[in-house]
């Protein structure tokens, strides 16, 4: 995959918050057979990829006005793809694609009713869509960056995950190293082992603890050296 780069060499990206608002589309017009049926036609909603991603969508909206506001977290090359699609359950009624770049181009922000094309590319004679797309860089983000108020950390706002009460977080340079390892930035006092860690926090442990990672391996044991915080357990 290509990615832009500045006059300094460095990678452009999209990194940012994107808030897309989604306002309304073109009213369903049934023909006239079915006017007394279904005079609505089926709900519509809105979703929102990048590069064939979906990040968020709409309600499914009968009368297709959402007034809906969608906040995107992004970190994505600046020659992606972004595309609305306004569609039902079972079909696909047109879409809008707009460049990535286009969201730095445009003073951030693209706003206005814009006509969605069908599969064959080419803009629907009827169907439109109004929504607004904003972007704020992140370096731009007051709330991306660590917020000391009175030496407390009080977390991210609209964090995805929001920051949790009484835990701790310990930086281990490896999972287990010799006595005689100095690691060149202590930012955790003395370098501790994590085997070694774990096995005191599960023994002393008086609820349940759940291990989760993205490799296990059920044949190896740890084997305890004579030097170890182990030995103070056995």
């Amino acid at each position: 995959m290509q990615v832009t780069q500045t006059m300094e060499g460095k990678p452009m990206f999209l990194h940012g918050t994107l808030e897309a608002t989604i306002f309304h589309a073109t009213p369903y017009s049934p023909p006239f057979l079915l006017n007394c049926i279904n005079p609505t036609g089926a709900p519509a909603y809105v979703s929102i990829k990048i590069d064939n991603k979906k990040i968020a969508s709409t309600s499914h909206e009968s009368e297709r006005v959402w007034n809906q506001t969608l906040r995107v977290l992004c970190a994505h090359p600046i020659n992606a793809t972004l595309t609305i699609t306004l569609k039902t359950k079972c079909s696909i009624l047109g879409k809008v694609n707009i460049q990535a770049h286009q969201l730095l181009e445009k003073s951030n922000l693209i706003d206005g009713l814009f006509p969605v094309c069908m599969e064959n590319g080419k803009p629907h004679p009827q169907l439109k869509i109004r929504f607004m797309l904003w972007f704020k860089p992140a370096q731009l983000e007051p709330s991306w960056r660590k917020i000391i108020d009175n030496s407390r950390f009080n977390g991210l706002r609209d964090a995805t995950f929001p920051q949790r009460t009484n835990c701790s977080v310990t930086l281990y340079q490896d999972s287990h190293h010799c006595p005689m390892f100095q690691p060149p930035l202590d930012v955790c006092g003395s370098p501790r082992n994590l085997w070694e860690d774990v096995f005191v926090a599960i023994e002393g442990a008086k609820h349940l603890i759940y291990i989760a990672g993205w490799s296990f391996n059920p044949h190896l044991i740890l084997v305890s050296r004579r030097k170890t915080l182990l030995k103070l357990y056995w």
